[in-house]
């Protein structure tokens, strides 16, 4: 062969070789570019089917308005009884105003006689077996628009029994420092089980006093 024929096939050598790996790469960034490109399409398929997923029940009713945020339940009327579905049963009962002649409201730091709203929970166990109600919060509000009150705590039973056998019932008193002008009374109650778990409620009881 020729030193020209010897430099035409090197250089046709070189060239092929180029033009080969130039191929090979572009068709591997090819190849990459389609890659990406499927895996945005599915992320996009998967974030679109998880939105249209049903949210985790967070024991609300859907939001009619809207706004993508939970609505509470509607609040017991004070006449109502709430009932737990497990024949747990809370109510109350003989909502009345009194005067506590020696009263004391730190809140407000008003002394002497003071007016104040008091009344009843019963609550009845029919759960089938005995049930521990010793553990409970409660809080009250008064007033148009609510304010929190002050329990002065003046009755002669101020708290739930420690526990309830199956088919008894049992009352406390309760009471919640208001003027004559608060015509509306709030009262929440949530109890507890021995272990410190929420066991029913908070059920909230709500409505206007004369």
């Amino acid at each position: 062969m020729t030193r020209a024929g010897w430099t035409v096939t090197v250089v046709a050598a070189a060239v092929a070789l180029i033009v080969g790996f130039g191929t090979g790469w572009f068709g591997h960034r090819l190849h990459l570019a389609s890659a990406l490109e499927s895996a945005a399409e599915n992320a996009m398929a998967e974030q679109e089917e998880s939105a249209s997923e049903p949210s985790e029940d967070l024991g609300y009713e859907e939001d009619p308005a809207g706004t993508g945020e939970p609505v509470p339940p509607d609040l017991l009327g004070l006449d109502e009884v709430y009932d737990a579905g497990d024949g747990f049963t809370v109510r109350l009962t003989g909502v009345e105003r009194r005067i506590a002649e020696d009263g004391y409201n730190p809140t407000t730091g008003e002394e002497g006689a003071l007016p104040y709203l008091a009344w009843d929970v019963e609550i009845t166990n029919g759960t089938g077996e005995p049930l521990y109600t010793g553990a409970s919060i409660r809080s009250c509000s008064v007033g148009d628009p609510l304010r929190e009150g002050e329990s002065p705590h003046l009755g002669e039973s101020i708290n739930p029994p420690d526990l309830l056998a199956d088919g008894q019932s049992a009352t406390w008193e309760e009471d919640c420092w208001a003027s004559e002008e608060d015509r509306h009374l709030q009262y929440t109650v949530e109890f507890h089980d021995e272990y410190g778990a929420i066991a029913y409620g908070p059920v909230t009881f709500s409505g206007s006093v004369e």
